[in-house]
Formats: structure tokens, sequence, C-alpha cells
């Protein structure tokens, strides 16, 4: 939801060059994910001084379902939660900031001053001179990948081609992925390394938490640590930001009527809201961690599951679901 400043346009033929000025924009990041800028900070405040999301995200002119996405990413990415929200139905629950979430917006608007004093005496050390300056700025994280998760390598299992990579991610929560032995290797994955945990939400399947507890899938907020289902094998690729190892078979939303997939990462919690669409609904779960994991399900299968916010749900994905990725 935040915004990057618009690039200049060039001068016209004829008209005078503009003077050179250096500007930038502040983020907050964990790793190498950015995850807290200008207008999520203000978004905050907002929070903090209404108590309401859906009042906060008028005052900061974001639609409310931005907003709710922008502090889900600020509560899965920092260190511990920086929201509190109560349950109430949809505008009714009351938001509070944690103490964690009033330190980053003291941090940032501390460190925010003494970044602009940085850029005011870069470019009064400039003055009026027309010049080329070579600029490199490292880009954020951008990643079509709904549920995003910062955590720690807890073990690698080889196996004669792939591997399982169990992670530990807020609040003890673990997920397995499954890669190649060879991303293992590319990646550097071994035990106690940090590391994101990407899994898009095509790839999540909903169910009631119901229909999840006579199987043997795994216990409430963690993993089974049995392997039931063989793994497609990862492809190691590097970029700006680092590396990530990412599933061969592409992702897509598949309904099922039944769950007999002992392999599945399973993770429940209580129904935090719902947006409905023409096609799919998409579900976020809130973990006891303070944390979230978005999924889908066809919409009509949601009143006969008995799902709806404020109930017991359970997320459900397989472990070469999981994108691992690292920062060199």
């Amino acid at each position: 939801m935040d915004k990057r400043p618009k690039r200049p346009q060039a001068a016209s033929a004829g008209a005078q060059a503009a003077s050179v000025n250096v500007g930038g924009e502040l983020w907050l990041s964990v790793g190498e994910v950015a995850f807290l800028g200008e207008a999520r900070i203000g978004l905050l405040e907002q929070i903090g001084e209404r108590g309401s999301i859906t009042q906060a995200a008028k005052a900061a002119g974001v639609s409310y379902k931005a907003a709710w996405d922008a502090v889900d990413a600020m509560n899965n990415l920092a260190p511990t939660p920086v929201v509190s929200t109560a349950t109430g139905g949809r505008g009714g629950g009351g938001a509070r900031l944690t103490d964690e979430g009033r330190r980053l917006i003291q941090a940032y608007r501390t460190i925010s001053a003494e970044y602009r004093q940085f850029l005011e005496s870069v470019n009064a050390a400039l003055g009026d001179r027309e010049a080329g300056v070579a600029m490199l700025q490292r880009l954020a994280l951008r990643t079509s990948a709904r549920n995003q998760f910062i955590g720690q390598i807890v073990s690698v299992t080889a196996r004669p081609v792939d591997a399982e990579v169990e992670i530990a991610i807020q609040g003890g929560v673990r997920l397995r992925a499954g890669v190649t032995n060879e991303s293992v290797e590319c990646l550097g994955l071994k035990p106690g390394r940090p590391v994101w945990a990407l899994i898009k939400a095509v790839a999540v399947r909903i169910e009631s938490e119901t229909a999840c507890a006579g199987s043997s899938i795994g216990t409430r907020s963690r993993p089974s640590s049995s392997v039931g289902t063989s793994l497609n094998h990862g492809a190691s690729s590097s970029s700006s930001f680092g590396s990530i190892s990412s599933p061969s078979s592409s992702s897509r939303h598949v309904t099922r009527t039944s769950i007999s997939d002992a392999g599945l990462n399973r993770l429940c919690g209580q129904v935090q809201r719902i947006t409905r669409s023409d096609g799919p609904a998409e579900v976020v779960i809130a973990l006891e961690a303070g944390i979230t994991i978005r999924g889908l399900i066809d919409a009509e299968r949601l009143e006969p599951l008995g799902i709806s916010e404020h109930t017991s749900a359970c997320a459900l994905f397989e472990p070469e679901s999981v994108i691992i990725g690292v920062s060199d």
C-alpha cells in the first residue's frame, strides 16, 4: 500500500536542465524483506489513535481490504505482532497497537528524521551543478505469494533425490518444505539458517477444523512429522534480493471433499475474515502466534462446512508448495 515516488519526466528540448537532486525512501526490513514504510506507519498511527482498522483505513485513504492486508503482512514479518485485534464482526471489532507496534513507530520516526537530514546534506553538497549521478537502489522483495513468513531451519532430511526441510516460523509454528538436494546445496540450507517461507494462496486448501480432526495430518498449528506423499523436485534460482527454491509443479486450488493426505502441512486457528468474489472465496486464518495464513475455498462449500468469520478452520498445503528464500 506504500506508493513509490513517480519518476520525473524528461525535460523538453531546449528547456533548461533541472539540477540533480538525490531522493529516496525509508523502509524498515526484516532480513531483506521491506515491510514497513511511510504509508504503513501512517496506518499504524491511525490504528493507535482510532482503535479500529475500519476507521484507520478511511483516515489513511485506503480500502478496508488493503488495510487488513497491510496489518497481516506487518504482523507476519515483524519479530512480534504490531497490531492486536478483537473479534466483533466486520467493522465491529477493535484494534490496538502492541508494544512492538509503538516501538516500531517511534524507531521509524527517529530514523526518518535522520534520513531527511542526510538527504538534505547530500543535496546541499550537489548544489546547482548539472551532473549525472549513478544511483543504485536495492529492490525490496516483491512476490505474488500472499503468505510470507520469516523463520529458521530446524532440520534438513536428505533422501536419494529430494530433501525435506523443516522450518520454524513465528510462535514456534513449523512448516515442511520439499526441495531437491541440489537446492539444499546451492542455497546452503542447514539447521539454524534464517529463511523466508512463501506459499501462494491458491496452493492453500481451507477446511473446517472438525473435518481435519479425524485425519492424521498433524496437531494444531503444527504439521505432522510424517511424510506420506512423494515430493516434486524444486529448482534453485537467484535474483537481486537473494535466492529461492521454488517448486516445478504449478500451484493451483483443488477442491477435495475428504482429507486423506497425511503429508500435508496443517495450520489451524480462527477465521479472521472471508472475502467472497465471483470465483473462490479467500479465507484468512489467524494462528495462535499472532500471524495469519490465507487460502482459497469454493464459496458454496463455506456454509456446508460451517466456515464463517470467528469459527475454527485449518489451512492445508503440500510441502512442495512451500518456496524457500535465502538472503546472500
